[in-house]
């Protein structure tokens, strides 16, 4: 591979790819590396990507060069159906972000995320990382940074989908005595170590096979970033022991859903209740942007422990969405693994940003109970008087008609996604109730 010379890692005025040392340097301390797959979240949440011999990537990257990927990208559902609207004529760039660059799952490959960039090196605004970013700035100028870690709950199963376990409770240590399955956990665990991916803790959940990954907090970028690449080592890891692992609300009717709770705390954090106070304000819509899917909603009950079906909060309270840790540590609690996470992250600390800029009070009390068996007059004695929407069409309307979170978000990225969603339903709805899940359960 060439040395790079000086000319070749000096920035042009508008440089389109940034941390080009952090690749090289990256490549220098991984020789095995010969792939690298450039990766971007779309807004169903599918992971897609390009895979680039290392040296062609090498000498594209430095040179400031980039991958050719059609407008179109955003507007794909799963089966690459495309959405009324969309043409087949024009490209955006995709640029790798090379903060988020590892080690990925298989010998010999690296994985990066990417966003997307007009031909002229201008922003796509409705590119989900960029999103993201566009809020993380925001929020760097006003002087505020935050940590986000995930529990990535994942349910294992036969290839086929049926339950690997019938036995299976929460953190019950008999889950943990099948030498099958936890050569595939401790497999897992090892491979994201390498990927640097930090986990705190794993342990056994309620489902039949599910099991919980708890990821150790970075900033709202790195986090996502390595949030994508753990679900992709797990899947993969599965699949090479003949198991399929699913991150779908829920996979087994009759058994405990799966979610995705984000761990949000910031910095400083003397206006954490008016960041809290914003998400909670706007809860309704951005859960259009968590609860993404038709299915999500079939997780959302009330009184077992995923959050609940009121607009409400509690100090380590579990039937809550909002869950306050300590301080600014708060947990969120209403979101799955059918959300483009991008997207989420950038609506909740959107409206949690204007929160603190409109100065919001947390007029909501803390719930210290089951909301859904409060007699109606507490409820409203704690300020919980909203209950979330049920169904995705009437979370998809809250969005539309939310000003401020279509301020903070901008117009054409809310009124993109809408119209992806509206026809991601119409495609889901026409499917019979098995085709769907096995429809689900083959992507997610």
């Amino acid at each position: 591979m060439e040395t790079p010379t000086r000319q070749m890692l000096q920035s042009p005025k508008n440089p389109k790819i940034s941390n080009v040392e952090r690749f090289i340097s990256f490549l220098k301390d991984n020789p095995s590396v010969r792939f690298i797959r450039l990766q971007w979240l779309d807004y169903t949440a599918t992971l897609r990507g390009r895979i680039i011999p290392k040296d062609v990537a090498f000498g594209m990257f430095t040179n400031q060069k980039s991958i050719g990927i059609t407008i179109s990208v955003f507007g794909l559902l799963q089966q690459d159906q495309i959405v009324e609207g969309y043409s087949p004529v024009g490209e955006y760039e995709l640029i790798p972000c090379f903060e988020g660059l590892r080690l990925g799952e298989r010998k010999g490959y690296a994985t990066v995320q990417g966003e997307f960039r007009a031909k002229d090196g201008s922003q796509v605004l409705i590119c989900p990382r960029t999103a993201l970013s566009r809020i993380v700035e925001t929020a760097e100028k006003k002087g505020l940074s935050f940590l986000v870690g995930f529990e990535l709950e994942v349910v294992f199963m036969t290839i086929e989908g049926e339950s690997l376990s019938h036995t299976h409770s929460w953190s019950n240590t008999a889950a943990l005595h099948n030498p099958a399955i936890m050569d595939v956990i401790e497999e897992i665990v090892a491979k994201l170590e390498r990927s640097k991916i930090k986990v705190e803790q794993f342990h056994p959940e309620s489902a039949p096979g599910q099991y919980e990954f708890v990821t150790g907090p970075l900033p709202p970028l790195e986090s996502v970033d390595a949030l994508l690449a753990a679900r992709d080592i797990i899947c993969a890891v599965a699949e090479k022991h003949k198991l399929r692992a699913t991150f779908i609300p829920k996979p087994f009717p009759q058994a405990c859903g799966t979610g995705a709770h984000v761990h949000i705390s910031m910095t400083p954090d003397n206006n954490y209740k008016s960041f809290y106070a914003g998400v909670l304000a706007h809860l309704r819509s951005i859960l259009a942007f968590t609860y993404s899917n038709t299915c999500s909603y079939e997780r959302m009950q009330d009184s077992v422990w995923s959050g609940g079906q009121y607009v409400a909060w509690g100090s380590q309270n579990r039937e809550t969405p909002l869950r306050k840790i300590e301080d600014s540590h708060w947990e969120f609690r209403c979101m799955d693994g059918f959300a483009n996470s991008y997207l989420a992250m950038a609506a909740i600390l959107g409206a949690g940003i204007e929160g603190i800029m409109d100065k919001r009070s947390l007029i909501i009390e803390d719930c210290q109970g089951d909301p859904a068996l409060m007699h109606g007059k507490i409820r409203s004695e704690l300020g919980i008087v909203e209950t979330l929407p049920k169904t995705l069409e009437v979370a998809m309307t809250y969005l539309d008609k939310d000003k401020e979170l279509r301020r903070v978000l901008g117009d054409t990225l809310v009124d993109t996604y809408l119209a992806i969603k509206e026809t991601e339903i119409e495609m889901l709805k026409s499917m019979k109730e098995e085709e769907r899940r096995k429809f689900l359960l083959e992507r997610y």
